[in-house]
């Protein structure tokens, strides 16, 4: 049997003079190797220990998205292949209309994109889960082992269920369309981190005629650093 894990049987007749461990060719090219990975809702970077017979991989974290460093420390977790894509850039010739690929956004993170078409300078035209559209240089792109089945795990709450509006969605238009509908990607994300961060307007603290001037008022911290930080991703 496979020493990956895996299951496969070795025919004899094809490898009549290897003695000791085997590896079938998929154990062979994917243990050992970096992957990004699905973890949660988000993809990180491992590498893969172990895969088993049910087309899943036993992903070793890094520890750099936690502090930064290339250590392993965060526990392994079995993934499905179909979560997964060699870390490696993509190579063009594979990349093709209605591929889903892993894709860096401009916050450094992978997310799970189709390929919608090409694109003008050697780019690619790619859609997000929650719907938004981006450009994309190949070096961006990560090809997925195995199309994933996100629809289950993405799936939008019911209309009868509706979750306690955050301050700042009480400042959005109500027909304001949800990324969060659609599925979680950069746009969502971005969401989700600018909430996380928004501060209700008592915390603001305004001067009242500044310098003296009638009818002068200055609001020095309008927007934290976080909320600047999180804005620019919207």
């Amino acid at each position: 049997d496979c020493s990956g894990g895996c299951g496969e049987r070795r025919a004899a007749a094809a490898y009549p003079a290897e003695p000791g461990p085997w590896r079938c060719t998929k154990c062979e090219k994917l243990i050992g190797c970096e992957v990004i990975a699905r973890r949660g809702r988000e993809y990180e970077r491992g590498v893969v220990q172990q895969r088993d017979r049910n087309s899943q991989l036993l992903v070793q974290w890094w520890e750099e998205a936690a502090t930064g460093s290339n250590e392993k420390g965060l526990a392994p977790e079995w993934v499905a292949e179909r979560h997964a894509a060699l870390a490696a850039p993509a190579d063009g010739e594979r990349v093709r209309r209605g591929m889903a690929v892993l894709a860096e956004w401009v916050d450094g993170r992978f997310y799970c994109a189709t390929v919608q078409g090409g694109a003008a300078q050697a780019r690619v035209l790619l859609q997000f889960e929650d719907g938004l559209r981006y450009e994309a240089g190949l070096d961006a792109l990560r090809p997925l082992l195995d199309k994933p089945l996100l629809q289950a795990a993405h799936s939008p709450p019911s209309s009868a269920v509706r979750e306690p509006r955050s301050s700042l969605q009480r400042m959005l238009p109500a027909d304001l369309p949800s990324a969060r509908a659609a599925g979680y990607g950069p746009l969502a994300q971005s969401m989700d981190r600018l909430e996380a961060v928004w501060r209700c307007s008592g915390t603001w603290r305004v001067e009242h005629e500044v310098a003296d001037i009638c009818g002068l008022f200055i609001c020095r911290d309008f927007l934290s650093p976080a909320e600047v930080a999180a804005f620019r991703l919207v």
